[in-house]
């Protein structure tokens, strides 16, 4: 289960992080960090896109919404994903 997940935020994060095939700890921490100061719907949308595998299609249904929402959603979610990410990685933590 541990490298499904890893797999999984290494493909929401590869855009961003070309270094990325030796997945850091210190990364996960920081995407989890970052994960959660996003508001709920977002965390569960992320989730359930990247972590559970759910297509845009299955979340555009069971949030009754269209795909193209949903799409939107998750591309404008994606840099604020990076941009925490950057930060908390030069604090250091």
């Amino acid at each position: 289960l541990q490298i499904a997940y890893e797999e999984q935020l290494q493909a929401l994060l590869t855009p961003y992080y070309k270094s990325l095939p030796q997945m850091k700890d210190g990364l996960i921490i920081q995407f989890r960090h970052c994960l959660q100061q996003l508001e709920p719907e977002a965390q569960q949308l992320v989730t359930a896109r990247y972590f559970h595998g759910e297509t845009v299609i299955s979340l555009a249904e069971t949030l009754d919404s269209s795909e193209n929402a949903i799409s939107s959603r998750l591309f404008r979610l994606r840099p604020k994903l990076k941009e925490c990410i950057s930060k908390t990685k030069h604090k250091g933590t």
